[in-house]
C-alpha cells in the first residue's frame, strides 16, 4: 500500500490504522467506506442534492445515482428537498433491491437566534418525517454562524452549544447514529471539543478543492478522530473556471481522465470524502468513474494551485470582472472606472460560500447631458457603473421569473422564486424564496450624498451635527437632523461630491456640499437630468430594485440587504447609512403602505484585507508629482447571470462597435435599454398572466397615465412604456406619495421620454 501524499506530509501510523480506511485498490470507490468514531461506516461518496428540487427532478437524479453505485444521499434542511428524497427512496429502493440500512443519509441544521434545544430537536423530528426514517446516519451543525445574528455577535458560542447540546441528546436516544458539524474551522472546532461533554463530531464538511484547502485542519480532524467531507469540488456551478484550470486539463488529458474525475479523485487520494451533485444520467456517470490513482508528482501540481490562483468560490465581483473580455476595460495606464456589482445569497450560502454568487455587475462614470435623451428608449441615460449594475440585475430577475414558468410546466428548471398561488390565498404573483437576499458591492462611494463627508474622525461620530455658515440652515437649528446642512469651513471635508443641487443655495453654489439634498450627476457642459447615485440607492431603498413595471409581476418588492464597500476606497460608512436611508429618519410621513418598507436598512460594511480594484481612481498615479491624473474611461462593461449576450459593452449609452448607419436600429441597443427591458417584461407578462395578476387597469388619478381605461393583459404591447408604468399602481401610487416628502425636489423628466411602445413580438 502506497504511502499517503496529504501537502508533502505524512499521517501519524496509529491513526491511519485506527481509522480503517479501506485502500485497497481492489475495491471500487463507490465501495469504499470510512469507519466514523461512533463505529459506523460511512461511504466514501455521497450524492449531493443542493439546488435539486421538485419531486419527479429528485426520483429522476435519484435513480441514476443508485444505478451508478451511490449509498450516500447528502441533503440538508435549507436545501428544502427532504420530503422529495424520503418519498423517491419509497420507490427506488425496492427497485434496486436495498433497505433503507444499505442507505447512508446525512441532513442538516442552521443555529437560530433565539431558538433552543427544543428547536432543533423539532427540527430533527422534522427532517426523519419528510425522510420518512427512523433514523439518520448523519446530522450535522450546517454553519458555525447563527442565522439572524451578526458573524462576530458573541452569542453565536451559545447557540452553537444549544445546538449540539440538542443532537447530542438525540444521538444517545438513538435517532441520530452520528453527528457533526460543517464550516468548522480549527478555531471552532477547539473550542467545542472543550465543552462537547465526550462526543466529539463525526464529520466535518467544508470546501475542499486545489484552489482553496486548509491542510492544517484536515491535521487538526485526524488527530481527534473527525472525517473531513468536502463540498464545491468542483468549484462553483456558476463558474467552470477550476475545470478549466491549464493545470488541472493538463492533468486529466496525461492520465486520459476528465478533469472532473480528477478534481474528485484528487481529495480522494486525501481520504477526504466527496459529494458531487450532477442531474444528467452522462455527468452522475462520470463523477463515479474515479479508479485510477493521480501520480505523487501531479498530486503536487495540483496542490500548488491553492497558493499560485487560490480563493475560494465566494463573492467576489473582481473575479467575475477579471474574466471578461478585455474589450471596453480601462487601459490601467492612465483610465479609472468604478465597479459595481449585486449578489446573491442563497440559504446554501451559509453552509457553502462558493453559493454566494455575483448575478450582475457593471463599470462606468459616464452619464448622457439633458439634450441627448433619447425618447425612443434606445439608449441608456445614465452609465455609471451603480446604475448599469442594478439595470443589468432586473435582466437577470426577469429570466429567473421566466424560469419559474418553466418549473411549473414540468420543466427541470431552477428559479430564486416561487409562486404565490391563488388557490393557497396568493395573488398569482412570484416571490423571493425564503433566506435568498441581495447586496450591493462597489468599489466606489456613490456620488452625491454618500460622497460628502468630514475629517475620518468626525464622520464615526453619527451623533455630530454638521454646522453651516450661511443663514439658510437658521430656520433647522432645532431639528436633530443632519438633512439639508453644510460642511463649514471648521470642520474640513475629507469627502466631496461633484454632484450638483437642484436648485442653487441662496449664495447661489449649486457645488455647495449640502448634506442630504438630492442632487443631479455630474457632467460637462450641458447638465445631466439623472440623479446622483445616492439618491437612486435611496429610492431602491424605499421602492426596491425591481422597478416599476417588474412590480407588477412580484408580490414583493427586491430590497437590498448589505452594502459592501471594496477595500482600499476612500468612504465613509456613516455617510452611506446617511445617503441610503439616515436623511429620511426624519419623515414622519408618507405612510409606507404594503408591500413596501418603510425602515428598511441595509447593512454597510467595509471590506478590509481584500483585493484592491485594479482600475481604482485613487490608486497611485506614475506621475503624480507632475500634475498626473487618470482619466475616466469611455466605456462601460455590463455582465449579468443569463444565457444569452449576458455580456456587453457600453459606449455613450449604446452598444460599442455599432457602425453610424446603425444607430438608430436595434442593433445599438444594449439589453438593459428601456426598450429591451419593457420589451422583456411584455413578453414575461403575457407568459405569467395564467394565474390573476393584473389586468393593466389604472385609475385616473395615478400619475403618468395618459389611457384611463382598460386594456387586456394580452394587449400590454398597445401600451407606450410610460403608461405601462402607470399602471403598476401601487409603486406609482407609493413612489408619488414618497417623492412629494421625502424625494422632494426630485426632477421630473419630459413625458416624450416614456411615450415609446414595446416591439416585442
Amino acid at each position: 500500500m502506497r504511502k499517503l501524499l496529504i501537502f508533502g506530509t505524512t499521517s501519524n501510523p496509529v491513526s491511519v490504522i485506527t481509522r480503517f480506511f479501506n485502500r485497497s485498490v481492489e475495491v471500487k470507490t463507490m465501495n469504499k467506506t470510512f469507519k466514523l468514531n461512533t463505529g459506523f461506516d460511512i461511504p466514501l461518496a455521497g450524492f449531493g442534492t443542493y439546488q435539486i428540487h421538485g419531486q419527479e427532478l429528485i426520483y429522476q437524479v435519484l435513480d441514476y445515482a443508485l444505478e451508478a453505485g451511490y449509498r450516500h444521499i447528502d441533503t440538508a434542511v435549507v436545501y428544502r428537498n427532504e420530503e422529495y428524497i424520503g418519498t423517491a427512496l419509497k420507490t427506488l429502493l425496492p427497485k434496486y433491491n436495498l433497505k433503507r440500512e444499505d442507505i447512508f443519509i446525512t441532513s442538516k441544521l442552521i443555529s437560530q437566534s433565539g431558538k433552543d434545544e427544543a428547536f432543533v430537536e423539532q427540527m430533527v423530528r422534522k427532517s426523519l418525517a419528510n425522510l420518512q426514517t427512523d433514523y439518520l446516519d448523519l446530522y450535522l451543525i450546517h454553519w458555525p454562524g447563527v442565522s439572524g445574528m451578526q458573524v462576530t455577535h458573541p452569542d453565536n458560542v451559545k447557540y452553537r452549544a444549544a445546538s449540539w447540546n440538542a443532537l447530542s441528546k438525540l444521538q444517545r436516544e438513538g435517532c441520530l447514529r452520528s453527528i457533526g458539524v460543517s464550516n468548522y474551522t480549527v478555531k471552532h472546532l477547539k473550542e467545542m471539543l472543550a465543552d462537547c461533554k465526550g462526543i466529539v463530531p463525526a464529520v466535518n464538511q467544508v470546501e475542499w478543492h486545489p484552489y482553496y484547502y486548509q491542510p492544517e485542519l484536515l491535521e487538526f480532524c485526524r488527530q481527534h478522530g473527525i472525517f473531513l467531507q468536502a463540498y464545491s469540488s468542483l468549484g462553483s456551478s456558476n463558474t467552470a473556471e477550476l475545470r478549466e484550470d491549464e493545470t488541472v486539463q493538463s492533468v486529466a488529458k496525461s492520465l486520459q481522465k476528465t478533469p472532473v474525475q480528477v478534481l474528485l479523485r484528487w481529495a480522494i487520494e486525501q481520504e477526504v470524502g466527496i459529494l458531487p451533485k450532477a442531474r444528467s444520467r452522462d455527468h452522475i456517470q462520470e463523477n463515479v468513474g474515479l479508479e485510477f490513482e493521480i501520480p505523487a508528482e501531479q498530486m503536487k501540481q495540483l496542490n500548488g494551485l491553492r497558493d499560485s490562483v487560490g480563493h475560494k468560490f465566494a463573492w467576489n465581483p473582481e473575479t467575475v470582472f477579471a474574466k471578461l473580455p478585455k474589450a471596453g476595460k480601462p487601459n490601467e495606464s492612465f483610465e479609472w472606472t468604478i465597479l459595481s456589482a449585486i449578489v446573491l445569497v442563497t440559504p446554501a450560502h451559509q453552509a457553502a460560500p462558493s453559493d454566494i454568487r455575483v448575478v450582475a455587475l457593471g463599470t462606468g462614470t459616464k452619464c448622457l447631458p439633458g439634450n441627448e435623451l433619447s425618447p425612443r428608449g434606445d439608449r441608456v441615460h445614465d452609465s455609471h457603473a451603480e446604475v448599469l449594475a442594478r439595470r443589468a440585475c432586473v435582466r437577470y430577475l426577469y429570466e429567473q421569473i421566466e424560469q419559474a414558468l418553466l418549473a411549473e410546466e414540468g420543466q427541470p428548471k431552477e428559479s430564486i422564486f416561487e409562486r404565490q398561488t391563488v388557490a393557497g390565498g396568493g395573488c398569482g404573483k412570484f416571490v423571493l424564496k425564503n433566506g435568498h437576499s441581495f447586496h450591493f458591492f462597489t468599489t466606489h462611494s456613490p456620488c452625491g450624498d454618500a460622497s460628502i463627508y468630514e475629517r475620518e474622525e468626525d464622520a464615526l461620530l453619527p451623533a455630530k451635527r454638521a454646522r453651516r455658515t450661511d443663514e439658510a440652515c437658521s430656520d433647522r437649528a432645532g431639528e436633530e437632523t443632519t438633512v439639508g446642512c453644510c460642511i463649514g469651513e471648521d470642520r474640513t471635508a475629507v469627502g466631496m461630491t461633484g454632484g450638483k443641487l437642484l436648485e442653487p443655495e441662496a449664495h447661489g453654489d449649486l457645488m455647495a456640499q449640502t448634506i442630504g439634498a438630492v442632487r443631479t450627476k455630474p457632467g460637462r457642459g450641458v447638465r445631466t437630468a439623472s440623479v446622483s447615485c445616492s439618491d437612486k440607492l435611496a429610492r431602491w431603498n424605499v421602492l426596491g430594485v425591481q422597478g416599476g413595471l417588474l412590480m407588477m409581476l412580484l408580490g414583493r418588492p427586491i430590497y437590498l440587504d448589505g452594502v459592501v464597500v471594496c477595500d482600499g476606497t476612500d468612504h465613509s460608512v456613516v455617510a452611506l447609512e446617511r445617503a441610503i436611508w439616515g436623511r429620511f429618519e426624519r419623515w414622519k410621513e408618507p405612510a409606507m403602505r404594503e408591500p413596501f418598507e418603510r425602515h428598511h436598512r441595509p447593512v454597510v460594511i467595509a471590506a478590509d484585507g481584500g483585493e484592491l480594484f485594479a482600475y481604482r481612481k485613487n490608486r497611485p498615479h506614475p506621475t503624480k508629482e507632475a500634475g498626473g491624473k487618470f482619466q475616466p474611461s469611455p466605456c462601460g462593461i455590463v455582465w449579468c447571470d443569463v444565457k444569452e449576450r449576458p455580456h456587453e459593452v457600453e459606449v455613450a449609452g449604446r452598444r460599442h462597435g455599432v457602425t453610424k448607419r446603425k444607430l438608430a436600429t436595434p442593433a445599438a441597443r444594449l439589453q438593459i435599454s428601456k426598450i429591451e427591458l419593457f420589451n422583456r417584461f411584455a413578453r414575461t407578462y403575457r407568459r405569467a398572466q395564467r394565474e390573476a395578476l393584473h389586468n393593466l387597469t389604472v385609475p385616473s388619478s395615478v400619475e403618468g397615465a395618459t389611457q384611463p381605461h382598460t386594456a387586456a393583459a394580452d394587449d400590454v404591447g398597445k401600451l407606450s412604456y410610460a403608461d405601462a408604468k402607470a399602471r403598476s399602481v401601487a409603486y406609482a401610487t407609493q413612489w408619488a406619495s414618497v417623492r412629494a416628502t421625502m424625494f422632494g425636489r426630485w426632477p421630473v423628466k419630459p413625458t416624450s421620454l416614456g411615450g415609446f411602445l414595446s416591439d416585442a413580438s
